[in-house]
């Protein structure tokens, strides 16, 4: 197996459909996040995408289909064994306690540490790195609950990192961001793909970010694949207009990261 194989996420032929629902939330979808890579799943509210990250994150065990992770499904991993080299960042989490930003991070760390070992030099290193990329750093000591929704959220994002995983998946990471930070998150996480060579795969709603930043996309209507491939190939208007029933334009602009399409509606 090569070393990209290895630490590839990906589903194939995933099906799922909710207890009582009279139609499948997925129906037949693949989708791969490849090392070095920024992979989005896109596609308007209801489409399908919050339950397909669940599926390859392990939240959910498909009808029929396999999700896995380096070729091996992922019921068929240990559990402390899959959290070394997987990292989920959820759309929503209920903290019910009281924690400071800090032990919420440093939580990434556990699936290293085990039920008796501390914090070694290592594990204090990539906790502070991940809050420092995070723009946490200086919410350390903060309750947790005491923070913005943008701020947990960066929080979270951070607890991820700090794992040091091979794959991480993301639902919606920006969703209560501004701007400033929807980009710093945005560049964070192509920098992981292509510098640190970690497998991404987020949820957005931004087209206009996905295309920017992403490499590979997943377009969904209705729990189907509508579209998959590169972002030329799937950010077109004929694609965008027909998927979110609503007329576009898009014109390719010059950015930092090189040329991208950008979706404008009409």
């Amino acid at each position: 197996m090569s070393s990209a194989a290895a630490a590839r996420l990906e589903g194939i032929d995933l099906v799922y459909r909710y207890p009582r629902a009279s139609v499948d939330a997925v129906g037949g979808v693949s989708v791969r996040a490849a090392p070095g890579e920024l992979s989005t799943i896109l596609g308007p509210n209801g489409s399908g995408k919050s339950t397909l990250c669940r599926l390859l994150a392990g939240g959910l065990r498909p009808a029929s289909g396999t999700a896995r992770f380096a070729g091996r499904p992922l019921e068929r991993w240990p559990r402390r064994d899959i959290a070394r080299e997987v990292a989920v960042v959820t759309q929503r989490e209920h903290v019910p306690f009281p924690i400071t930003v800090r032990s919420l991070v440093a939580i990434g760390r556990y699936p290293h540490l085990g039920p008796l070992r501390r914090e070694g030099a290592a594990d204090r290193e990539a906790i502070a790195a991940a809050m420092e990329r995070c723009g946490v750093a200086e919410l350390a000591e903060r309750g947790y609950q005491t923070l913005s929704g943008g701020e947990r959220q960066r929080a979270r994002i951070a607890r991820g990192l700090a794992q040091q995983p091979r794959a991480l998946v993301l639902d919606e990471p920006t969703a209560a961001l501004d701007m400033r930070y929807e980009m710093t998150i945005f560049r964070l996480l192509r920098g992981l793909a292509h510098r640190d060579g970690v497998a991404v795969l987020l949820v957005t709603h931004n087209l206009n970010l996905a295309a920017r930043f992403g490499d590979r996309h997943l377009l969904l209507e209705g729990g189907r694949m509508a579209a998959e491939g590169d972002t030329a190939s799937v950010m077109t208007a004929d694609n965008v207009s027909r998927v979110y029933d609503w007329p576009v334009g898009v014109a390719t602009r010059p950015f930092e990261e090189g040329e991208a399409p950008q979706v404008v509606p009409e």
